[in-house]
């Protein structure tokens, strides 16, 4: 993905409207519900709000933290036994607005992203939910829970 710098980014959270907000918010489920639409609904109040410009600053630096700070490098290091929870139907990524189709089409493939961190990590168990976008513990909250409760009773 092409970098961006913190004001690029900004300025693109400051861009967004309510329309785009909503579509963003979106594309973390896989199945929408009516009750997401709270979490759209308060990032778009916030930017209307006095806080707005820290809003859009903290939106930038997050995004910066990816491209700056990989962690994938490090992922061998972890040592405590690690539980990696997705869905099957997560294809967020960050910069995806920034590159060509062909290469969006190539990103945020979690089916293929989740068993590779999880080969990463000495100790990981990992789970890929069917039918789950980004958000796996709202999209799917009673699968999420019986896979963590089960993984932290052993």
């Amino acid at each position: 993905m092409p970098y961006a710098t913190n004001e690029e980014l900004a300025r693109e959270s400051a861009a967004m409207t309510r329309e785009n907000i909503n579509r963003f918010y979106r594309g973390y489920f896989v199945q929408w519900r009516p009750e997401f639409q709270v979490y759209a609904d308060v990032q778009y109040r916030w930017s209307l709000g006095p806080e707005a410009e820290r809003l859009h600053r903290t939106a930038a630096h997050t995004y910066q933290m990816a491209y700056e700070q990989p962690v994938v490098y490090e992922l061998p290091l972890i040592k405590a036994r690690t539980l990696i929870v997705g869905g099957d139907g997560d294809r967020l990524a960050i910069g995806r607005n920034r590159v060509a189709p062909e290469v969006r089409d190539s990103m945020g493939r979690f089916t293929e992203l989740i068993p590779a961190a999880a080969r990463a990590i000495p100790d990981a168990t990992p789970v890929l939910l069917r039918q789950v976008g980004h958000i796996a513990h709202l999209e799917a909250p009673e699968q999420f829970h019986a896979i963590l409760l089960s993984f932290l009773g052993k």
